[in-house]
């Protein structure tokens, strides 16, 4: 009797995801990159990451050092090295060489996963960068970009798209 009354898109908006992996490791993805850009350090610079997340985000993701593009999907550990290791985490990061990198799972035990028993609307995950020089960096998310908190900017969408269709459409055929 009420489907599509509202349609959800119209109430909500329009949501992508940012990374091609498992929503659950989005915010800590979103924040640690945050923390990079802002602070500028790199992997060398990182001695431990303590991420604070909703428990039901890591039932989500289970693998903890995947061996193959499907786990790595579903992988925190993987999502953060992705993103700590190159400042981003597309879709060239998901074919079976990509996912054995060695250096992206020399990253696997610097991330320390500590779950809150609470759901994901009654928590902020936060993410803590343990630096080398002893300094602590944090940063806290309820909601990850591209959502209805945080929507992308028309150039985020446009980029988005672009990463989606590299190498499968040429300039030409993606409009003026």
């Amino acid at each position: 009797e009420h489907v599509g009354d509202p349609l959800l898109i119209l109430e909500h908006g329009f949501r992508v995801k940012r990374f091609p992996v498992c929503g659950a490791a989005h915010r800590s993805m979103d924040a640690l990159l945050m923390l990079k850009e802002a602070h500028g350090f790199d992997a060398d610079d990182v001695e431990k990451i303590v991420i604070q997340l909703p428990k039901v985000h890591l039932n989500n993701l289970m693998h903890h050092n995947p061996q193959s593009p499907m786990e790595a999907k579903f992988s925190l550990q993987y999502a953060l090295a992705c993103v700590l290791h190159t400042g981003n985490c597309t879709l060239s990061d998901f074919t079976s060489d990509a996912v054995m990198r060695p250096e992206i799972h020399a990253l696997f035990d610097r991330f320390v996963p500590d779950p809150i028993d609470k759901l994901e609307g009654e928590v902020t995950t936060t993410v803590n960068v343990h630096l080398t020089s002893g300094t602590v960096l944090s940063e806290g998310l309820d909601m990850p970009l591209g959502s209805i908190a945080a929507p992308f900017t028309d150039e985020e969408y446009w980029a988005k798209f672009d990463g989606c269709v590299d190498g499968l459409l040429t300039s030409s055929q993606c409009g003026p």
